[in-house]
């Protein structure tokens, strides 16, 4: 600091810059290098479907033997489409027919547009299939040579 002040003019601008320091003198050109600052964007989009969101599908079957249908309903709720298929003698399955929108809720009997035309008149194992956005998920029922449904 003693040199400092050997160095003419030296005093002063050791004084200078105390005052500018000190009492914020200089104004934002000052603290402009004193401090940085820096904006930045960021965007986020979310997943048509978080995995959190799938629904399951659950089947009830009534006990009530005059109840023929069986009750699928997607948890939580969720909507779309449905189709139906026959399990045949050799485990593959026929054609699948469209059984329609799928609202969340659906109580299904042999007589259900899609279910109808794959049992076409037999009793069999039907493979529900409901595609939801960005997935699908699928239940069985079977329905006896009365019509009764039953959860497989």
């Amino acid at each position: 600091m003693k040199e400092l002040k050997k160095v003419p003019g030296g005093k002063a601008a050791i004084i200078a810059f105390a005052v500018t320091v000190l009492l914020g003198a200089g104004g934002s050109i000052a603290v402009g290098l004193w401090q940085q600052t820096a904006t930045t964007t960021m965007t986020v989009s979310a997943a048509p479907v978080w995995p959190g969101d799938q629904a399951v599908l659950n089947c009830v079957t009534s006990t009530n033997p005059n109840i023929k249908t069986a009750t699928l309903t997607a948890t939580p709720t969720a909507s779309g489409t449905m189709t139906a298929a026959l399990k045949n003698a050799n485990g593959a399955y026929g054609t699948e027919y469209s059984v329609g929108s799928f609202p969340g809720t659906l109580d299904l009997g042999s007589d259900t547009t899609g279910v109808k035309e794959a049992l076409n008149g037999a009793a069999g194992t039907v493979r529900l299939t409901v595609t939801f956005t960005g997935y699908t998920r699928q239940a069985l029922v079977s329905f006896a040579g009365n019509g009764k449904a039953t959860c497989a």
